[in-house]
């Protein structure tokens, strides 16, 4: 079985006309686009996927404080009022930080690849340090406070972790 396929028209006069819209639309696609490539703190959502260490949606994120494992739970700031109170409660449990992002849905599903989630958790303590600095820097009044708290519990973590274990434990022998 043969497919055929349409070849391009050769010259211009046989392509179509581009309307005015489709020009301002290639241009908000440009700008949106350049935006989301020259964020580095957004960037981090992406590297964080890509690593594992990311948890993206709702359940995934419910899971991951459940079992201890999120450091930071993100919210997006177009989300809804029940999705933020959920990721709030969700960070309460499982002992992990929560703040609202300046990132809408749809440039935190482009990093992710994922949809449009409202909320992810980072399940690294330096990710989640390096995304809260990069929040403070844009907006200090915002993000500082937490940032640092943040910074000052993953140290304690990686203090506790390098510290040899203490009382008498029995070994295999």
């Amino acid at each position: 079985m043969r497919i055929a396929f349409t070849q391009r028209p050769k010259t211009r006069a046989a392509m179509p006309e581009r309307t005015a819209l489709h020009f301002a639309f290639c241009i908000i696609n440009f700008t949106f686009h350049w935006r989301v490539r020259m964020d580095r703190t957004l960037q981090l959502l992406g590297i964080a996927k890509k690593a594992g260490l990311l948890a993206v949606g709702g359940d995934d994120v419910s899971a991951a404080t459940r079992n201890g494992k999120a450091w930071l739970v993100i919210s997006a700031g177009d989300a809804s009022e029940g999705t933020i109170r959920r990721a709030r409660i969700n960070a309460e449990t499982g002992n992990a930080f929560h703040t609202v992002s300046p990132y809408t849905k749809f440039e935190i599903g482009t990093m992710t690849r994922r949809g449009s989630p409202g909320t992810v958790a980072i399940l690294d303590a330096g990710l989640a340090c390096a995304f809260l600095k990069g929040l403070a820097e844009t907006d200090p009044e915002q993000y500082k406070e937490t940032a640092e708290r943040l910074a000052q519990e993953a140290r304690k973590f990686e203090e506790r972790k390098k510290r040899p274990p203490s009382g008498n434990r029995r070994t295999a022998q």
